[in-house]
Parts: C-alpha cells; structure tokens; sequence
C-alpha cells in the first residue's frame, strides 16, 4: 500500500537522467506499491511524501526528473511502473496544467530528450508516430534512429550541469541535493521561459487546441489503455496556478478546453480532481512561478490527500 509521487527538478541531461533511471528502478523494487502521483517540478515542489504518506496511511515514495512532460511520463509508466513483471498499483494520479495532456511532443526535444530516451526501450513505437516524428520531423527522426552518436550528441551538456552542481557543492560546503534544490528554484519555468511568466492573455501564449481535434493523437488515451490493461484506477489533477490565486481570469481558450477535457473524463469515468479554483491555496502559498511554498507544499498535500483517499480501493482490497 504504497504511493509513487513522479515530479521534476528542472535539471536536466543524460548523466542526471541515467542517475534517476537507477533510483527509479531501485525504488520499483522496494515496492509493491499502491498510487503512483505523477507530474514535474509542480510535484517536485508541491508533494511532501512523508505527509501524503500519513494521510492516506499508505507508504509515499517521490520520483522526480526535471522538466518531466507527458512523453516521460508514459515511458515512466509502460516501462517501469506498469511494465510487465511489475505488481501495478490501485492507482495513477496524473498532474497537469493547461493543455500539455493532449501535446505529445512537449519537451521530448532540446535539454529534455536525454530524459525522455533514458525511458525509453529499444522499440517505442507509440512515442515514434505520435511524439519524436512530428517534434523532430522525418529528416531529423531518420538521423535520430540511425546514427548513434547525432542522438546522444544532445547528452553532453549534462556534463557541464553535473559539474557545475558539484563545483557549487564544493564551493559553498553545501550537501549536493540542497544545491540541486536551489538551483531548480532559480531556474524554475517561469524564470527561464518569459511566456510562462506572462500573463495568460498575453499573445506569446500559444492558444489550447480544441480537446477533441487533438485527444485522439495525443499519449492521454494511451495512458488510460495502459492503466486499465493492469487494472488501474487513472486519476488526473489539475493544479491551481498562481495567476488563479491572484484572480486573473482564464482565457477562454483555456475556459473551453478544460470544460472539454472535463467532459472526456466523465465519458471514459476517469476523476478528474480541480484543484484550479480551490481558495485554501492562496496567493502567499506560492514561491518562484507556479511552484509552491513549503506552506503550500503542505497545504497541497493535505488536499490531495483528502481528495484522493475517497477514490482508493479500501486496504486489503484486490
């Protein structure tokens, strides 16, 4: 009776992605467990294990990588968490913002495609038709295929992010993961990506596509498939966002997606948590961007965890 919480660091590369391969593989084998929570930096931030852990009476383990988008979180499941010889938990708790759900080509290019190949098997199929080939398009997805060294060529700025980590480590006297913690802060989204701190009508925000024109090629009916195929329970979660809390409006582009998204879910009987307009996570509950205080990382925490446990199987239950 165990809980998997998939989030993100925003440190990226093949070294640290290889790195969070082993921790993957070294905690699926401490399971079984029951709820596996994934998301990215969101979670990363705004997840306490230890207290989800308490509040569902259920063991929590946090799995993270940076920049995690719904490409990683696919190969995450169907290879390690639903693979095969793995026991599959009672649920996958899927967190998300805007569309990213139905865009199957985010972030598995640039400073993210170490992450995304280290998941990957030797035959990915699925990723192939709906993700890499139309993100890199049929040039760059032939060179990617054949030739070795053009694909992991992308791998060796991870050495100079693992450098750079240590040499601060060093520097400062600081354990490894707290600078790896500071760094995630300062090099949050919303700093780093202007549109992502801009106001949402602004025009550098790419509208959300019309739901049902794009659900259909996107990884989030796959991500239902597989989960059902081991028995799953899938349970998505929309985050509250920080211009939520200070009362910006939603576009309406947005407005109609999710009333859209919504409804998908009903229709397939997946729960749908929105937590976009829950009032106990106000404005001071955030720190950089979207990202959560330590006062917000509990207050999410606790929410979740109330909403969640209505949803779980009773202990004990096959």
């Amino acid at each position: 009776m165990t809980a998997i919480v998939i989030g993100s660091s925003l440190l990226h590369g093949g070294v640290i992605a290889e790195r969070k391969i082993h921790r993957i593989e070294s905690q699926m084998a401490d399971g079984p467990y029951d709820v596996v929570v994934i998301g990215n930096s969101m979670v990363g931030e705004g997840v306490d294990p230890d207290l989800l852990a308490r509040a569902l009476d259920r063991p929590v383990t946090a799995v993270s990588h940076g920049g995690a988008a719904t490409a990683w979180y696919f190969l995450a499941l169907k290879n390690f968490i639903l693979a095969a010889d793995a026991t599959a938990p009672d649920a996958v708790v899927l967190c998300f913002r805007d569309s990213v759900l139905t865009d199957p080509t985010y972030r598995t290019l640039g400073p993210y495609a170490p992450a995304v190949a280290a998941l990957s098997s030797s035959h990915e199929p699925v990723l192939e038709e709906l993700a890499w080939r139309p993100a890199r398009g049929p040039v760059r997805s032939e060179l990617f295929r054949r030739w070795a060294i053009y694909r992991d060529g992308i791998t060796l700025h991870s050495l100079v992010d693992t450098h750079v980590r240590s040499v601060s480590a060093a520097l400062t006297g600081v354990e490894e993961p707290e600078v790896r913690r500071a760094l995630a802060r300062e090099l949050a989204e919303d700093r780093m990506i202007p549109e992502l701190g801009a106001d949402e009508s602004s025009p550098r925000r790419a509208p959300a596509p019309r739901f049902d024109e794009v659900v259909g090629s996107s990884l989030l009916p796959r991500i239902l498939d597989l989960a059902r195929s081991r028995g799953v329970i899938l349970v998505l979660v929309r985050y509250r966002k920080r211009r939520a809390a200070a009362g910006t409006p939603l576009p309406e582009d947005l407005v109609r997606y999710n009333h859209d998204l919504d409804r998908w879910a009903r229709e397939h009987g997946v729960p749908l948590l929105d937590f976009s307009s829950e009032d106990r996570i106000a404005l001071r509950h955030f720190a950089a961007g979207d990202h959560l205080s330590a006062e917000g990382r509990a207050r999410f925490t606790e929410l979740l965890a109330e909403r969640l446990a209505p949803i779980l199987p009773a202990r004990g239950d096959d």
